[in-house]
């Protein structure tokens, strides 16, 4: 794994990307998570022609033609609760991130035992969650005469079912708030509620594609970015983690590439910096400096991660950072740095040579840029992997039983799924 600490404008983020354009000129498989959108916009227009229809390119923004993502799928029963798990810790990272209790036990075994739920069939997406956290009379009809999970089941039938129903609106009025406004946002919906994701994360890793995720906030709002990118990194992990059943040595390596990853920086997060090298999975994470970073997450990237780059840092992180970098360069040294330099600290067959200094800088001759490329990419990936909207739409209507009544759910338009 790789760590890339600097300052806005000490060229961090060119260092990712040209790490990653060099991937995609080697033929190996990656994912970028950019949470800008120029890194996403720079790799697509320098891919090289030949692996054009390589590329993912999942763009949240492509309101007409969206992308399934339906982070509801699970590859084997572990994998079930490894999801379910991720969504509460998205939930604590984004509403409770300084653990007051906001997202309490209630919280979580409300949020489980509706997941644990509707995943007892394939297809489930977060859009039945909402439905089932608030109509326990539409979980009794549809759901229990089929749960298999007789713990699950009592939650319903012992738990929910003696509750009264102001106290059950009360408390379950507060769990919905929480995420609500992803499912009710249509564009986010169009997502997220698509029963059938549109790439499969562990046939992108095995067979060298190139996912690139624009989470642009200004095209699809800051939240929305958030929400997306730490839906992404477990799911990857899942991935990643399901390798389990291939050997060593057949698994295909795989890069992902992280900017400004504190955002989605969950104990997942760390999970993957400590468990995801055997299966094969190589990180490269950015950010601009170390106190973004939960504790929990700064002992794993400084106890997981062999190759440390350093770009120009402020006093805080250039006298944590010494220590890394002694005898060869000083606190000062590393505050001092010009733009698009670093010092770079390796892990070289299981042993640390001396620390060096680099320009980053490179000829872009080196990777030309083909904006015709680029707008081939976005136009073949989105034929693809999207989906017309109002089908979409009426998909989600009508399994998800959103409609008023069965008369108005029969009218609804009946499109090939």
């Amino acid at each position: 794994h790789t760590y890339v600490v600097g300052q806005t404008g000490s060229g961090k983020s060119y260092v990712l990307q040209s790490m990653a354009i060099q991937d995609a000129y080697a033929g190996n498989g990656l994912a970028f998570i950019d949470p800008h959108g120029s890194s996403a916009e720079y790799l697509l227009s320098r891919i090289p022609h030949e692996r054009a229809e390589d590329v993912i390119y999942f763009n949240p923004s492509d309101f007409d033609r969206p992308m399934g993502f339906n982070i509801m799928d699970y590859y084997d029963e572990q994998d079930k609760h490894r999801v379910v798990n991720a969504f509460l810790a998205l939930l604590q990272k984004m509403y409770d991130p300084n653990n007051q209790g906001f997202t309490g036990p209630v919280f979580e075994q409300a949020v489980r035992n509706a997941m644990l739920t509707v995943m007892s069939k394939k297809g489930s997406t977060l859009v039945e969650v909402m439905r089932a956290l608030t109509d326990d009379e539409w979980v009794k009809r549809e759901w229990l005469p089929t749960l298999k999970d007789d713990v699950v089941r009592r939650y319903w039938e012992d738990q929910v079912a003696k509750t009264s129903d102001f106290h059950k609106s009360e408390k379950l009025g507060y769990i919905v708030s929480k995420f609500d406004r992803f499912v009710t946002n249509i564009g986010m919906r169009n997502i997220i509620g698509q029963s059938q994701s549109a790439f499969d994360i562990r046939d992108v890793m095995d067979n060298k594609k190139i996912l690139i995720v624009n989470l642009a906030k200004g095209l699809v709002g800051e939240e929305n970015a958030q929400f997306l990118g730490l839906l992404m990194v477990p799911k990857i992990l899942s991935a990643a983690l399901s390798r389990e059943n291939v050997p060593e040595a057949q698994r295909v390596p795989f890069y992902m590439y992280v900017d400004e990853f504190q955002t989605f920086a969950t104990k997942d997060f760390a999970s993957i910096l400590s468990e995801a090298r055997k299966y094969k999975l190589g990180l490269t994470v950015g950010n601009q400096y170390i106190s973004q970073m939960t504790d929990e997450v700064k002992d794993a990237v400084f106890g997981n991660v062999g190759t440390l780059i350093a770009m120009r840092v402020g006093p805080d992180d250039g006298k944590y950072l010494e220590t890394h970098y002694q005898p060869v360069f000083t606190e000062a040294d590393l505050i001092n740095q010009p733009n698009i330099h670093a010092c770079i600290k390796l892990l070289v067959d299981g042993k640390y040579p001396p620390p060096f200094s680099i320009s980053t800088r490179y000829e872009d001759t080196k990777y030309p840029e083909n904006k015709e490329v680029s707008a081939l990419i976005k136009q073949i990936s989105r034929i693809k992997y999207g989906k017309d909207k109002d089908i979409v739409e009426a998909e989600i209507s009508r399994r998800a039983n959103l409609a008023k009544d069965k008369s108005e759910e029969q009218n609804l338009p009946q499109f090939p799924v």
